[in-house]
């Protein structure tokens, strides 16, 4: 063999071990995604590491920076702020939502196109550590669709524990999970005027204990009535 032929075949191993090293693990930069958008049903996913989305996107100055995301579809829009405070560094995260078209359907004539915007739901100190009080895990809030009586708009948020019996949500590196969930559905308010099926199934059921104690009273032999 000669020293070129020896040289390529060098090359060649050589190339052929890269390929079979393990590539080298990126840390995955925490984004925003809306993984549903239907009319009356949304959802996105909050997820990735805090750390390298405020190296990657840059980060608000001053004693509290921030960085935003944002997702508008066709029916939902959705934001998330994340805010980073203390040292070693922990973080707020404030969610909003909105409801951008009035869905399909003889039962939401009347409504607005648009909803009101949701929020801000605030879950705090997701990292842990000496800044007080930690979460909640769980946050959510309605308001009624304008134009309607008993359609609302719903935004609720989840964040995953990704510590373990550790203090705070977030892994040691600062990855990220959060569920975002929104829903347009039909809720009765208090003190609303009850379908007129309701009514007759009162109805019935106020005849059906009446038949009842009439029973009762002439099996003991008291008064009718």
């Amino acid at each position: 063999m000669t020293p070129r032929t020896r040289t390529g075949a060098a090359a060649a191993l050589a190339i052929a071990a890269s390929l079979l090293l393990p590539a080298r693990a990126h840390a995955v930069i925490a984004n925003l995604e809306l993984t549903i958008d239907e009319a009356t049903r949304g959802r996105a996913v909050l997820s990735g590491n805090i750390d390298e989305a405020f190296k990657f996107f840059g980060e608000t100055p001053g004693p509290a920076p921030s960085i935003s995301f944002g997702r508008i579809g066709t029916f939902w829009a959705v934001t998330a702020k994340i805010t980073k405070f203390g040292t070693p560094a922990s973080f707020n995260l404030r969610i909003t939502g909105q409801h951008l078209k009035r869905p399909p359907g003889p039962e939401h004539i009347g409504e607005a196109d648009q909803g009101l915007v949701l929020g801000e739901l605030l879950q705090v100190n997701l990292r842990g550590g000496d800044f007080g009080a930690i979460g909640p895990q769980d946050v959510s809030t309605r308001l009624i669709h304008p134009g309607s009586i008993d359609h609302f708009d719903m935004l609720s948020s989840h964040l995953d524990d990704l510590n373990g019996a550790a203090p705070g949500f977030l892994t040691p590196d600062n990855q990220i999970s959060d569920r975002i969930d929104l829903e347009h559905s039909q809720q009765r308010l208090p003190g609303s005027i009850p379908e007129p099926s309701s009514l007759l199934l009162l109805g019935i059921g106020l005849l059906g204990a009446a038949g009842r104690r009439w029973r009762g009273g002439w099996a003991h032999g008291l008064p009718r009535g």
